[in-house]
């Protein structure tokens, strides 16, 4: 399932029936996704500390795909985060990407929606993998947030696989570092 996400944000080539992954991002926070069906899948997850203070941030990400070509993938699907019993924010999605699961690009739109009310613009992703070798891949995540003071965001890094395992390594990077 290393095709089906770059470092957080997803491609478009699904998960398939019964496959799956767990996700780890910076040891507190836990992913788990799983294909219901060919094109289906639904994920969800929590951080850890919050939830030991009892304050749990959540996460639920629904997603449906279609492999158009074997190499043109379509998809789309919610990410929603909240904190249990207060506020929690979406992000309805669509995502074209193309290439296979060893080389791909994916251009994708976001639109956000908090307290009742959706974004002005969509955010814009653009992302992308390599593989060097059978056990090193280069990840590229960006995102473009459009508004009056238009940001920019990403992160650049390695994958480093195995047959059942990935271990991301990169580095966030936006002007506003710099």
């Amino acid at each position: 399932s290393h095709e089906t996400r770059y470092f957080f944000g997803p491609t478009a080539i699904p998960i398939k029936r019964k496959g799956g992954y767990y996700q780890n991002v910076l040891v507190s926070t836990n992913f788990f996704n799983y294909g219901i069906t060919d094109h289906i899948s639904v994920g969800g997850g929590f951080e850890l500390i919050s939830t030991l203070l009892g304050y749990p941030i959540w996460f639920f990400t629904p997603k449906i795909g279609y492999d158009i070509t074997p190499k043109l993938h379509a998809g789309g699907g919610v990410i929603m985060a909240g904190f249990a019993g207060q506020a929690s924010a979406s992000l309805g999605y669509g995502v074209f990407t193309y290439g296979t699961s060893e080389t791909n690009v994916t251009f994708g739109a976001g639109l956000g929606y908090i307290d009742g009310t959706f974004s002005q613009a969509p955010a814009i992703m653009i992302s992308g993998t390599h593989r060097l070798t059978s056990a090193l891949a280069i990840l590229s995540e960006n995102y473009i947030i459009p508004s009056a003071n238009t940001s920019y965001f990403g992160v650049q890094g390695l994958r480093i696989m195995s047959p059942k395992n990935a271990f991301d390594v990169g580095l966030f990077v936006s002007p506003a570092l710099f």
